[in-house]
């Protein structure tokens, strides 16, 4: 064998040995944290990085609404329309296995553990307290999880589950169910209320 030979297959060798510690790392992140095999050698979104994705994401949203970050809620987002009042909390992990321990959540990422409250007590909260300024206004809570979040818990409460990809989805699809439109006077001090 010649030199170049031997060249062109230690580095076919080196190239498969890449490709195979690839998918051996893929597959195990696939089976311990619960990601998508085709995500799972992928950098993860954190919180920070996606609240100002959302609010682009929201700002194209077809619906006349004001967009209000609170400062007395738990809510990271509330959307204020004629069609409802929309709360909605960002799960602060947008990836890994999480679990609901009562009080707290679980997030299992890579070898990390973290806690952090309870997103749907959070939401329901406000729920409440928003529900008993303004009893006839539609209100709908919404968590957020991550596309990447394996979710290892039931939950049947007021809030609804919604994949990140799928909130825009959601919201239009509520507002345009909505049989209870909010006159212009009370939208108007919603908004004052709520800012």
């Amino acid at each position: 064998m010649s030199q170049l030979q031997l060249l062109f297959y230690g580095s076919g060798i080196i190239i498969l040995i890449i490709f195979v510690s690839f998918i051996v790392v893929a597959l195990y992140r696939t089976f311990k944290y619960g990601y998508q095999f085709s995500s799972a050698i992928v950098q993860h979104k954190s919180y920070e990085d996606s609240l100002p994705t959302l609010l682009t994401s929201l700002k194209a949203l077809d619906i006349d609404m004001r967009i209000v970050i609170p400062k007395e809620y738990n809510s990271d987002v509330i959307l204020v329309s004629d069609g409802g009042i929309f709360l909605i909390k960002m799960f602060k992990y947008q990836s890994g296995r999480v679990s609901d321990k009562g009080k707290y959540f679980e997030v299992k990422d890579n070898e990390d553990i973290y806690k952090v409250n309870n997103p749907f007590k959070q939401v329901e909260a406000d729920y409440h307290k928003i529900h008993d300024m303004f009893k006839d206004a539609p209100i709908y809570a919404y968590v957020i999880f991550g596309d990447l979040n394996l979710l290892d818990f039931t939950y049947a409460g007021i809030a609804k589950i919604v994949r990140y990809k799928n909130l825009n989805y959601q919201i239009r699809r509520e507002y345009n169910e909505t049989n209870r439109f909010i006159s212009a006077k009370e939208l108007k001090n919603i908004n004052n209320k709520l800012r």
